[in-house]
């Protein structure tokens, strides 16, 4: 039963490759119809030229004769999980390689830590070659209960063919051709593929050259695809900005890179890349980027790109998106509270990145000769310091340095949204003085008196 599904799916697809073949002669006929409709005489020889034309399409197209001549062609295609083109386009001839899936893999490459072409239960399956031959690749690739035709090929069962071939010779060429494109007679290399020397010992090497899974940038594709623009994440992603409950969890790859292959024409290098437009994922494969910092800063201001500005980046982005958005809008509670809201979640990211410089490094590292910064920052950031020094202790219990660090604050986060804020409308820029960005001024104010009571708990 399975076999005979299989083998409907193949009638239908070649008579599906038949159908615009079919459509173009019709037109084509319409056209020299109305050519030859004042003589009689050239109509005819019009209607005799067109069925003669009909038959030999229909003759093309019956199952036993496309078949056959798609076997001729299968040897244009390789059926691939490693295409030799990712390495370079232009290595015309060179092998592919094809790798089986799942349990033919030895079972340490299974259940080992590192992902590769192994680690997928189930492959997709690429296809490099003469693009003209890609309709024998489609053919191959039909299926029915998870087993493509490809498969019988290869284990040379020929059954879902039988019902159309005319002998069991025909059969056997039948086998033969298309089984070619999923061998390599003669594996071969290129000049302008990858080769490496790689030693085994005893002075002796082997010659491997590294080919690039389409099959496993196509699983990696799909996921990530899958989790940016499916319909379910789509509707996962708007539960979460209107703050509704969802039972599935956002999924996002961050920090994620796009490499091309193929330019305009991916085409060329191969079908599955032909079909993710010649693009590839690359996960981030960098180090983290430990908040906690192993010297304490020396520069002159802490409120500088390197320190604060990039610690906070996330939260003054969030201000300046929220101050932006609000400005075309009536304002409201909502607004207003959110708006506080984003000041605070700054504050508190000040607070904590001061309380770490305080705990994490040496009494004194201030009044060392390379620390650059200035003096009103040293009395809030070094603490300790005053163990052992006299003067400094004196000087940060007057709790003068609080009112300008506050200050300080103030002017860095100004000259972050004025810096940020772009009003797309006007072409210009938004600056403190601005309708809608005062009210904001006035919240900072209130909000930089309780900065002031949090900094003299350090005091």
């Amino acid at each position: 039963m399975e076999q005979e599904s299989l083998s409907a799916k193949i009638a239908g697809y070649i008579s599906e490759r038949a159908k615009p073949k079919l459509e173009e002669l019709t037109k084509k006929a319409e056209k020299e119809r109305k050519k030859a409709a004042d003589s009689p005489e050239a109509l005819a020889e019009v209607e005799a030229a067109l069925a003669e034309e009909e038959i030999a399409l229909k003759i093309k197209f019956e199952p036993a004769v496309w078949l056959t001549d798609a076997a001729r062609r299968a040897g244009q295609i390789q059926f691939t999980t490693h295409p030799i083109k990712f390495t370079n386009s232009q290595a015309k001839g060179a092998s592919s390689c094809y790798a089986e899936s799942g349990p033919q893999q030895p079972a340490e490459m299974l259940e080992g830590s590192l992902i590769s072409t192994a680690s997928l239960a189930k492959l997709a399956i690429d296809v490099d070659g003469n693009a003209a031959a890609l309709d024998v690749a489609a053919l191959l690739q039909l299926e029915q209960d998870g087993r493509m035709l490809l498969k019988y090929i290869q284990a040379q069962d020929a059954e879902p063919l039988r019902p159309f071939a005319k002998s069991d010779e025909q059969l056997a060429d039948w086998l033969e051709g298309f089984g070619q494109a999923v061998s390599v007679a003669a594996p071969s290399s290129h000049s302008l593929a990858k080769q490496l020397y790689f030693p085994v010992g005893d002075g002796q090497y082997h010659l491997l050259s590294p080919l690039f899974s389409s099959s496993l940038a196509q699983a990696v594709h799909e996921r990530i695809h899958s989790s940016r623009f499916s319909d379910k994440a789509k509707e996962v992603r708007k539960a979460k900005r209107e703050e509704k409950f969802h039972e599935s969890p956002t999924v996002d790859y961050p920090n994620t890179a796009v490499m091309t292959f193929g330019g305009t024409k991916p085409q060329n290098v191969s079908q599955l890349n032909s079909r993710r437009g010649g693009k590839v994922y690359l996960l981030s494969c960098a180090p983290p980027v430990w908040e906690n910092r192993n010297q304490p800063p020396l520069e002159e201001t802490v409120f500088s790109p390197r320190q604060f500005s990039y610690y906070a980046r996330k939260e003054v982005y969030a201000l300046h998106s929220h101050l932006k958005e609000c400005l075309a809008k009536s304002k409201n509670v909502a607004i207003r509270d959110r708006r506080a809201e984003l000041v605070d979640s700054i504050i508190d990211r000040l607070t904590m990145y001061a309380a770490e410089i305080q705990h994490n490094f040496e009494a004194g590292w201030s009044g060392k000769t390379e620390c650059r910064l200035i003096h009103v920052e040293q009395l809030w950031l070094d603490p300790q310091r005053g163990l052992t020094d006299a003067e400094f202790k004196v000087e940060r219990e007057r709790n003068e340095w609080q009112e300008e660090i506050a200050a300080r604050f103030a002017r860095w986060l100004n000259r972050q949204l004025e810096g940020k804020l772009w009003e797309e409308e006007e072409g210009r820029k938004l600056n403190v003085g601005d309708p809608g960005i005062r009210e904001w001024k006035s919240l900072l104010e209130k909000k930089l008196r309780l900065l002031k009571d949090d900094l003299e708990a350090f005091a």
